[in-house]
């Protein structure tokens, strides 16, 4: 290593340690061309002999003259035998053909002082950021803009709370926006710096919290991140078992004070962490990697390395989860190329669901202060595959309007697997949920003292679905194929009830009625509902109910001297902790080159929607996956006014369109409805077959709760109701009813409910929640509900 006694005087002659740190000088006369140049010759093929490789180019690099950036590694390949692949795999990097991406400055959000560390919420209308103005408390504190009218409102400090005299800067968020994570030595840490949290109450911000260990430890623990399901935390440590050998943060070691720092995923189990797993030699080297990010597809990795293939010293690589449940099998990491990459230090990006965008902060010509907040285009190839990421939004009330903050679950209907958890804002109520397009989910919101309500997402993609009754979002409903053997079309594809019109046939609108083929020839669809959500594009629109927003944050924390402007608390040392996240390793300045305001465009080619009713390209996406191009707004430009959305996050009018509706417990026992019974609470997710009454069984999940509600409250005593809609004959609509309701009451029975309990009434079309005008107005009126029996 550089830092051996013996190569001092070489070291000191040649200019490549200066203040403690090797190989930190930048190239800027021939003098230090030369200095290097006679370090490479004397010293290569040793590591740091490469990194001297890595700054010869460096001035190349950032001022895009590839062909000499290309003669300088061309020139010294023949010295490291060894590392032929690697010298490869940069000029082809530098080699490869430039795109013209955006890039913006955020300036409604930026200021003259250091704004740093972006964390963006999934839908792209939260940012939190660390910023050294004239208004906070001290130091750097946590500030927070929210993105409304297509603009971002003025950034408003999180107060004395979270924020003191010292650094508080943000390492990222949890998707819903109601977790907040951050770095430093507080009260209670462990080792040179560890990961904390606070969390959104319903009385405002709590307190700074401590990770316990195993996550923190005696080490340093630092870039804490959330994964989209709220189920894995990953972080990086230089603590021993590491890949390579034990360097301690603040050692000079590879061109930097960094150390040697790795990867690891902890798995939340309970209300505990598991002892972190590292995520193994592919993806972490013997050196330093950064800022993990895991898209909420799940499956891609974003990080930062100075180990791997790069142009400097921090670069971002991706690579994919080659295993869903292994954290530990990768694919290979590829860098995200010169356009997105420099040669100084680039890290802390946060990629936004349609993986169109990454959130970062540096320090670039034209910018308002030193480190200002930037919002920059990725190449095709640097965003995650696949087929996206759909969103799901809405708020969460009372009875009365008033926001809940509830807790949330998605479940997937196939294997009853609960695969996310999250949370509805405390404040507002509001919620963002991503999903996987191609799975049957079901949503899930509970709070102490209310009855659980649902929606299910998706289950039209499992065909033959029946009438999905009382699904909240028209979801559950068949594929609206018109099956011309009436083999069973969903409740919400037009088919009604399963009704006799013609000769059996049970169409929903009486239409296609054939010869009692149950569609003749798929006529009978409505307007294409069944499709997702019954409005034959998804949610309504196509546009994936605002799909496609940002989901995360920026970039490092401080320009080249730790987590502020120059040198963090003046020890520079990073988060003013006698440590740094990041001291010595800049936040990525340097990187992007200009404010870049994108195209502000607005919303495409068609207001947003493209020519596909909101599907970019018209592939009628429901549900919010992946619209069009994945862009969310047509060519993906979203604002307008340049201001930082457009990324998919979707804008317009329907955007809180899903409204859970939590009735308290004592609603049941108080409220009564028009006909002057107690109110009833709609059973979400129970699922028949075309004009049957045998349960599916995707509604064990649904009526387990149900089953769960009654074993916790022994006392009370329902009544099963199910509703039809007007399809068919009154006569027969009343015995379908009184049959699937007695189905309920069944199951409930089965799983050891005393049926003297239970009391199963059939209403037939007697008593719709809406007029029967509209497929989508027939699919809210086909449902399940229970009610308190009334004893007075």
């Amino acid at each position: 290593m550089l830092t051996n006694p013996r190569f001092l005087p070489i070291l000191l002659l040649s200019g490549l340690i200066f203040y403690g740190c090797s190989l930190s000088s930048d190239v800027t006369t021939m003098d230090d061309k030369d200095d290097y140049d006679s370090y490479i010759e004397k010293w290569a093929p040793n590591d740091d002999a490469f990194v001297a490789v890595q700054r010869l180019a460096g001035p190349a690099v950032d001022s895009k003259d590839w062909e000499t950036a290309i003669a300088e590694y061309e020139k010294y390949k023949s010295f490291f035998p060894e590392d032929q692949a690697k010298f490869e795999k940069i000029i082809s990097i530098l080699k490869a053909e430039s795109e013209e991406l955006d890039i913006e400055n955020l300036r409604a959000i930026n200021s003259e002082e250091d704004d740093i560390k972006p964390a963006i919420s999934i839908n792209g209308k939260r940012l939190f950021f660390a910023s050294e103005r004239e208004d906070g408390f001290g130091k750097l504190d946590i500030y927070a803009a929210v993105y409304e009218d297509g603009s971002w409102g003025t950034p408003v400090n999180l107060g004395e709370k979270i924020n003191s005299e010292d650094h508080e800067t943000i390492n990222g968020m949890s998707f819903d926006g109601t977790t907040i994570l951050i770095y430093g030595g507080f009260r209670g840490h462990m080792g040179r710096g560890d990961n904390y949290y606070f969390e959104k109450t319903e009385r405002g911000w709590s307190a700074i919290k401590h990770f316990p260990y195993p996550v923190n430890s005696k080490f340093y623990d630092s870039d804490g991140f959330l994964s989209a399901d709220g189920k894995a935390l990953f972080f990086i440590s230089d603590r021993e078992g590491n890949v390579g050998k034990f360097i301690p943060k603040g050692t000079n070691f590879h061109g930097s004070n960094g150390g040697n720092t790795d990867i690891y995923v902890s798995i939340k189990q309970g209300n505990r962490w598991s002892a972190p797993i590292n995520l193994g030699s592919m993806i972490n080297t013997p050196y330093l990697e950064r800022s993990p990010f895991l898209h909420p597809d799940g499956m891609t990795l974003y990080f930062s390395s100075d180990g791997h293939a790069g142009l400097g010293k921090l670069d971002v690589f991706k690579a994919t989860r080659l295993n869903p449940n292994s954290w530990t099998e990768w694919s290979e990491p590829v860098n995200l190329g010169k356009d997105v990459n420099t040669s100084e230090d680039d890290w802390g990006y946060k990629i936004s669901l349609d993986g169109r965008y990454a959130y970062y902060s540096a320090s670039t010509a034209g910018g308002l202060g030193e480190n200002d907040i930037y919002r920059k285009e990725l190449p095709v190839a640097a965003r995650p595959e696949g087929d996206g990421v759909a969103l799901r939004e809405g708020i969460v009330t009372d009875a009365d309007g008033n926001p809940v903050a509830a807790d949330i679950k998605v479940q997937d209907l196939e294997t009853g697997e609960i695969i996310a958890e999250m949370r509805s804002d405390p404040e507002t109520g509001e919620f963002a949920v991503p999903f996987d397009p191609n799975k049957a989910v079901a949503m899930f919101f509970e709070k102490d003292g209310y009855y659980p309500e649902s929606i299910t997402l998706n289950d039209g993609l499992n065909g033959d679905n029946g009438d999905g009754s009382g699904n909240g979002d028209g979801s559950g409903n068949g594929d609206g194929s018109g099956n011309g053997d009436g083999s069973g079309n969903g409740d919400g594809s037009g088919n009604g009830d399963g009704s006799g019109n013609g000769d059996g046939s049970g169409n929903g609108d009486g239409s296609g009625n054939g010869d009692g083929s149950g569609n003749g020839d798929g006529s009978g669809n409505g307007d294409g509902s069944g499709n997702g959500d019954g409005s034959g594009n998804g949610d309504g629109s196509g546009s994936g109910d605002g799909s496609g927003s940002g989901d995360g944050s920026g970039n490092g924390d401080g320009s080249g001297n730790g987590d502020g402007s120059g040198n963090g608390d003046g020890s520079g040392n990073g988060d003013g902790s006698g440590n740094g996240d990041g001291s010595g390793n800049g936040d990525g300045s340097g990187s992007g080159d200009g404010s870049g305001n994108g195209d502000g465009s607005g919303n495409g080619d068609g207001s947003g929607n493209g020519d596909g009713s909101g599907n970019g390209d018209g592939s009628g996406n429901g549900d919010g996956s992946g619209n069009g191009d994945g862009s969310g707004n047509g060519d993906g430009s979203g604002n307008g006014d340049g201001s930082g959305n457009g990324d998919g996050s979707g804008n317009g009018d329907d955007r809180f369109a899903f409204n859970v509706q939590l009735n308290s417990i004592e609603d049941l026992f108080t409220k009564r409805d028009e006909y002057g019974d107690l109110i009833g609470q709609r059973v979400n997710n129970i699922f028949f077959d075309f004009a049957k009454w045998d349960l599916r069984e995707e509604s064990s999940h649904e009526l387990n709760r149900l089953v769960r509600f009654l074993e916790s409250n022994p006392a009370l005593l329902i009544e099963i109701t199910a509703h039809t809609d007007d399809v068919g004959s009154e006569e027969y609509n009343q015995e379908l009813s009184e049959k699937r309701a007695k189905s309920v009451v069944d199951y409930l029975v089965a799983k050891g409910i005393d049926d003297r309990r239970l009391k199963a009434i059939g209403y037939g079309e007697t008593r719709p929640e809406v007029p029967n005008t509209s497929e989508e107005n027939r699919q809210q009126n086909r449902r399940v509900e229970f009610r308190l029996q009334d004893l007075d």
